[in-house]
């Protein structure tokens, strides 16, 4: 059955987590190069980003995930419950 339970593990689509990992840390996931261009961002957007991207580490598992452009995800809780 396609019972969806809390703990139960899913696929979910790569492409919202790459734009965001974009935005907040200026790096390219799940492509074979690098092609992030952070010139069309202002100074201060481009330092933060830059000073985020120093300390940000993905597993290598993850990376292979967003190269298939799907994630493997746990749910936390049940649909309609809090």
């Amino acid at each position: 059955p396609n019972t969806l339970t809390k703990g139960a593990i899913v696929l979910v689509d790569a492409a919202p987590f790459r734009l965001y990992y974009w935005k907040y840390y200026g790096l390219e996931v799940g492509r074979k190069k690098d092609d992030s261009d952070l010139s069309k961002r202002s100074p201060h957007a481009r330092k933060r980003c830059e000073a985020r991207a120093k300390d940000a580490k993905l597993e290598p598992a993850l990376k292979e995930q967003f190269l298939t452009g799907r994630l493997l995800a746990c749910v936390a809780s049940r649909p309609g419950q809090c």
